[in-house]
């Protein structure tokens, strides 16, 4: 890190502003580039904002820049940075850019400025992540919570959590050293503090499946036989007439895509071909489609028809979807033929809309999906502490099933594994890997 390294941190496109960061020790290196709007050499103050005229020597391109120039260790990365907001034109940022590789100083690596930031301990493993997960939020919940994180929520859980085990390895520790004496604590305290733990542990692990969903909304995959009402139970979820509906087999030929919202999490619903054995090639293609939709699908609804009875085909699709999380939905209830049918998650008449509102709060159920008022107050974590807790939890559990027939050295041995796990997820111990596994996901300039 004893470079210096520039990039833009708002996209290069055409735009009102497009600003630059430089971080390191030869950040000031950049003035020389610049003259005071009014004439003269450049005097940067820490935190004051100045007019510049920046000119590239090699093509000579100039341009009326703002430039502030921030300290260190009281900047973004705790390194000396100095931000420079240009006229949002490509092609004069792309010579500036220039100008200051010439200087020597380096293109930053995607994720570099907020890596330099962990690692000059401006923010924790989990803050930096936030910064990625509050860029890539996808809804209103999404943002609240990646700003919590960013703001040390998840750190101090995951600390609070952390300290309650090394209080327990205390006691276990104690016990070891002073096997005679009286320690005060018996083995109910300390397997009630593991449960404590444990306990937290699910429901961080239950909220993270929650709040995935609210970050990046979820996609439903419509899927069924041909003419069993596919077209139709689309329509009666979007609440409008979106697709287009035949008493023809195969009417679908190819998946059709639309957006809803479940409170304010987004949906992506698809409504795919009828699945059978056919000749016709451009059915099958559908139905070739239709399979890739359902094995990349966060939920499948898998459509019967109540008003036959089920053969091959609906066979072939509650295969086909075993492995998936899925809902059997029995559809034309209004005209119901109980012969020969086997029972569903729930019965609908997509025609009718009926019981619509009931098959809507059981996709919310099965996706995790909650009313914002229960999500308010959940810590948000993400799927590399997740699995750290999954972890944790399993040695957690496995302690707790034979805690009597343990030795305490073995225990203790237990505690201090699920420590360790602790402070790598909050990067109080980390690898080169692990870092490289987490920034690779940050664009430039972030």
């Amino acid at each position: 890190m004893n470079d210096t390294i520039a990039a833009p941190i708002t996209p290069l496109v055409t735009a009102p502003v497009i600003t630059v960061r430089v971080s390191g020790s030869g950040a000031l290196k950049v003035f020389s580039a610049m003259r005071l709007s009014g004439g003269g050499v450049p005097d940067p103050i820490p935190n004051m904002m100045k007019r510049y005229i920046f000119q590239s020597e090699k093509d000579g391109i100039r341009d009326d820049v703002l430039a502030v120039y921030f300290k260190a260790p009281h900047s973004y990365t705790g390194e000396d940075v100095v931000e420079i907001s240009f006229h949002g034109n490509p092609v004069i940022v792309t010579s500036a850019l220039g100008a200051l590789y010439d200087m020597g100083i380096r293109r930053a690596e995607p994720g570099e400025f907020s890596r330099r930031a962990f690692l000059n301990g401006k923010m924790d493993l989990t803050q930096a992540e936030a910064v990625q997960e509050l860029i890539s939020a996808g809804t209103e919940t999404g943002a609240r919570h990646a700003y919590g994180q960013l703001d040390g929520e998840v750190r101090r859980k995951l600390d609070e959590m952390k300290d309650c085990l090394l209080d327990i390895k205390a006691v276990i520790e104690a016990r070891l050293d002073f096997p005679d004496e009286d320690t005060g604590e018996d083995d109910g305290e300390i397997i009630a503090g593991v449960k404590d733990i444990l306990e937290e542990c699910k429901s961080l692990l239950m909220a993270y499946r929650c709040l995935r969903t609210h970050r990046r909304g979820f996609t439903v995959v419509i899927a069924g036989k041909p003419n069993v009402g596919k077209s139709s139970l689309l329509n009666a979820l979007l609440r409008e007439e979106r697709a287009i509906v035949s008493d023809v087999p195969g009417t679908t030929r190819d998946y059709i895509k639309e957006d809803l919202y479940l409170g304010t999490v987004p949906v992506q619903i698809v409504d795919t071909a009828g699945v059978r054995e056919s000749g016709d090639y451009l059915e099958s293609e559908g139905v070739k489609r239709s399979r890739s939709k359902i094995e990349s699908a966060d939920l499948v609804l898998v459509v019967l028809d109540l008003s036959g009875v089920l053969d091959d085909n609906d066979a072939r699709i509650l295969d086909m979807t075993e492995g998936c999380e899925r809902i059997i939905i029995g559809n034309k209830s209004d005209v119901y033929s109980p012969s020969g049918f086997v029972p569903a998650d729930i019965l609908v008449s997509a025609a009718e809309n009926s019981n619509i509102d009931k098959l809507i709060e059981l996709i919310k159920e099965k996706t995790g999906v909650l009313d914002s008022d229960k999500i308010s107050g959940v810590v948000s974590v993400t799927e590399r502490h997740a699995h750290g807790l999954r972890v944790i939890a399993g040695v957690l559990s496995s302690l707790l099933e034979d805690f009597s027939g343990r030795p305490l050295d073995m225990a203790a041995m237990d505690i201090d594994r699920c420590v360790s796990q602790f402070e790598e997820i909050t990067g109080e111990k980390y690898t080169e890997e692990v870092l490289d596994r987490v920034f690779s996901r940050f664009c430039i300039g972030k």
